[in-house]
């Protein structure tokens, strides 16, 4: 809005830092004039104008006082939420200038924003010739950042402008300049480009190459998170001696030979080459061809050098995974529990695969999963922010399972971007560290059946066979035949040899022999086969 004779307003602005303490010993707030806030927290006063008081518009008049007179302007607040406000709305007349103000206007001040021309206020008026290539630039400044006013905003403040010209510039002179200054600031705008469904295919490119198949893809962000005693490190050297030497991974996955390197701040280099030693040997595969790195120092991968150096070192040995144990130990977070701080330390570290077109793997502690993920069989997340998973495009856990004779672990992937869910395998090491499929319902383990049935004892036999299905991703009848071994294995005891059938936790109720009619209550028999 204008001030001075156009609008009939003198605006007393009282900016920070010292202009709020000065209006609240000016005003006491019981009948105040049309009054707004600012965004910066100082406050616009609105006192009538009037003729034969020369009022000049000027900046600084005392500290913290500034005067938008003939000449000046200030924003108004509006519907748009910009941080203005009116404090005491515009509904009544605006009183005159109050004495205190105009006493000061007596004393010695800076020299008038209108005179000298300073950017608090408008500049001098031009003459004929340059009219119009100032107009353009004051528009420009008023439509573009920071301001970002509108052509109507900038019109109204540039009329006054216009009127001091020699001779004044036409205001259908000055509305058509501010017009084509606005269409040149649209221009700038970011350009948003709009597909069709129809023409999706054309836009993406090959599928991701797979290092693993099907879980882990080039160019890739993974975890794997598990408690301390997991064997974490030693399933990673697995997956790189696999790699290297193009063997399938658990004898299942298949790994097309690659190059692997492996950044190891928790381990010593004598503790990694008894390891891969052992796992070359049981594997009947070389050993050599993974390259290793053991910092001696932490490399803050969220540091932009640190970055680019491993950049250079996976660009140049044209490394198709890169393992980083352990996820802590690569970077200096004041709290790793803080989603804020991790994601944007993950988000710097994106682009190590977004360059290079390797995939990068982190092994992490595991923290204690939420009640809500405990529901759905996730005992084991990665530790601290939950930032990870939703940056991570696989996540994986690594559990131990107790068994008397056999070292077991129960690696579970809750999360897959790039394939179908994974169903979790129950793995077995070896002597010679070797992870190979332990044979044992590794679909639907029978622990699983059993924490199914403790956390509800009595469940039905159809609702155990849907919530078996719905945590491991496993058809009926492996939920059926795996329900039968938990029975005879003696971790839970079904009860009713005909409908309806329940399941109880071992010593709940009385043992009753299992038959091979599991699917008896959905009208099935099944043969009852052991792996």
């Amino acid at each position: 809005m204008p001030c001075g004779a156009l609008s009939g307003f003198v605006v007393l602005d009282f900016d920070v830092p010292e202009g709020p303490k000065l209006y609240e010993s000016r005003y006491d707030g019981a009948d105040l004039p049309p009054t707004a806030m600012t965004p910066k927290g100082g406050y616009h006063v609105f006192h009538a104008y009037k003729e034969g008081i020369t009022v000049p518009n000027n900046v600084k008049i005392i500290p913290g006082l500034d005067v938008r007179s003939e000449g000046g302007y200030v924003i108004i607040p509006s519907a748009y939420q910009d941080g203005r406000a009116w404090i005491a709305p515009p509904d009544k007349s605006a009183p005159a200038l109050p004495d205190w103000f105009l006493s000061c206007l007596n004393k010695p001040t800076a020299p008038a924003a209108q005179a000298a021309g300073v950017p608090d206020g408008l500049p001098a008026g031009v003459g004929k010739g340059e009219r119009n290539q100032v107009a353009a630039k004051l528009a420009g400044k008023y439509l573009g950042s920071p301001k970002w006013l509108t052509a109507e905003e900038t019109f109204q403040i540039l009329r006054a402008w216009a009127a001091k010209c020699t001779p004044p510039l036409a205001e259908a002179e000055l509305r058509a300049t501010i017009a084509s200054i606005a269409k040149k600031e649209t221009e700038k705008s970011p350009l948003i480009e709009l597909v069709d469904s129809s023409e999706l295919k054309n836009l993406t490119g090959p599928p991701k190459a797979k290092i693993v198949d099907p879980f882990l893809s080039a160019a890739s962000k993974n975890i794997i998170a598990g408690w301390q005693g997991t064997f974490k490190s030693t399933l990673l050297l697995n997956v790189g001696v696999c790699i290297r030497n193009g063997l399938p991974l658990f004898g299942r996955f298949d790994c097309p030979q690659g190059r692997v390197l492996y950044v190891d701040r928790e381990n010593t280099p004598e503790q990694t080459s008894n390891r891969v030693e052992k796992i070359a040997q049981g594997m009947h595969a070389a050993r050599g061809g993974i390259t290793f790195q053991f910092p001696k120092e932490k490399p803050d991968l969220a540091d932009r050098r640190v970055r680019e150096a491993y950049i250079r070192i996976i660009e140049k040995g044209k490394y198709d995974l890169v393992i980083y144990d352990s996820f802590l130990c690569f970077f200096n977070l004041r709290n790793e529990n803080d989603n804020t701080e991790v994601r944007n330390v993950l988000e710097l570290v994106g682009e190590i695969p977004a360059k290079t077109g390797a995939a990068i793997l982190f092994i992490d502690h595991a923290g204690k999963a939420s009640p809500e993920k405990i529901k759905y069989g996730i005992k084991v997340t990665p530790r601290g922010a939950s930032a990870k998973g939703d940056w991570a495009d696989t996540v994986m856990t690594l559990e131990a399972r107790k068994d008397e004779a056999r070292e077991l672990r129960l690696l579970q992937f809750s999360k897959t971007r790039y394939n179908l869910p994974m169903p979790p395998m129950l793995l077995e090491v070896g002597t010679n560290l070797v992870f190979a499929p332990s044979g044992v319902d590794e679909i639907c383990p029978v622990f699983t059946v059993r924490t199914a049935v403790e956390d509800n004892p009595g469940i039905s036999a159809t609702l155990l066979y849907q919530t078996l299905m719905t945590l491991t991703g496993c058809g009926k009848v492996t939920a059926i035949k795996s329900t039968a071994r938990t029975v005879n294995l003696g971790f839970i005891r079904r009860q009713g040899k005909t409908k309806p059938v329940n399941f109880y936790p071992a010593g709940l109720v009385q043992n009753e022999d299992c038959t091979n009619n599991e699917g008896a209550e959905n009208d099935e028999v099944k043969t009852l086969e052991y792996q």
